[in-house]
C-alpha cells in the first residue's frame, strides 16, 4: 500500500501536536506544582523608602508589668541595669553622637535616642531622654519574659530582631556589665 504525501504529512502533524502536548501537559503540572509551593513561600514585605518618625508614648495594650528583683545571672542585674548597660553599647551613655548615628539625627531634630531603639531604618526620636528610657525599660521588660527570661535571647533580638541565646552584642553587654 502506498502512503501519498498528505497522509505522510498529516502523520507527521500527529506526531508533533502529540510530543509538544505531552510538553504542554508537563509544564503545566510543574507551573501547578510551583504555584503551590510559591502560594506556600513566606513572603517579603518591600522595605520602605527611610522616614522621619516622631514618637510619642502611648501606652501599649496589655502593658508588661516591670519586673522586680534580680535577674538570674551570675552577677545579678536589675533592668534598670540593663537598660543602662543597653545605653553603655549603644551610645557609650550619649557621649559618641558622631554624624551618621541615630543619637546625632535625633539631637539635630531637638529630640533625643540614645539606645538604638529603632534603628537608623526607622528613625525613632523621642521628646526627652526620660521618655526614650521609659520605652526601654517597658521593652526589655516585655521581651525579657516573652523569652522566659533569657537575657542573651533578649539582648539579640533587640540589635539583631533575631531570637538566638548568644551574639556579640550579648558578649559586649556582659563586658560592659563586669
Amino acid at each position: 500500500m502506498k502512503i501519498d504525501r498528505r497522509t505522510k504529512l498529516y502523520r507527521r502533524t500527529v506526531k508533533v501536536i502529540k510530543g509538544w502536548s505531552i510538553v504542554l501537559l508537563l509544564l503545566a503540572l510543574f507551573a501547578t506544582l510551583f504555584g503551590i509551593a510559591y502560594a506556600q513561600a513566606p513572603t517579603i514585605e518591600p522595605v520602605s523608602p527611610l522616614q522621619d518618625t516622631h514618637v510619642q508614648i502611648v501606652e501599649e495594650e496589655g502593658e508588661v508589668a516591670p519586673l522586680t528583683g534580680d535577674l538570674p545571672l551570675e552577677t545579678p542585674l536589675t533592668v534598670d541595669q540593663i537598660v543602662d548597660g543597653i545605653h553603655m553599647l549603644e551610645s557609650s551613655r550619649g557621649t559618641t553622637g558622631k554624624p551618621g548615628s541615630l543619637q546625632y539625627y535625633c539631637e539635630q531634630k531637638g529630640m533625643s535616642n540614645e539606645y538604638g531603639y529603632g534603628g537608623m531604618k526607622l528613625k525613632i526620636c523621642f521628646d526627652s531622654h526620660e521618655l526614650a528610657r521609659e520605652r526601654i525599660v517597658r521593652w526589655v521588660n516585655k521581651h525579657f519574659e516573652k523569652f522566659n527570661l533569657d537575657l542573651g535571647k533578649t539582648l539579640c533580638y533587640y540589635n539583631l530582631g533575631l531570637e538566638k541565646s548568644d551574639c556579640k552584642y550579648y558578649q559586649d553587654f556582659l563586658e560592659v556589665t563586669k
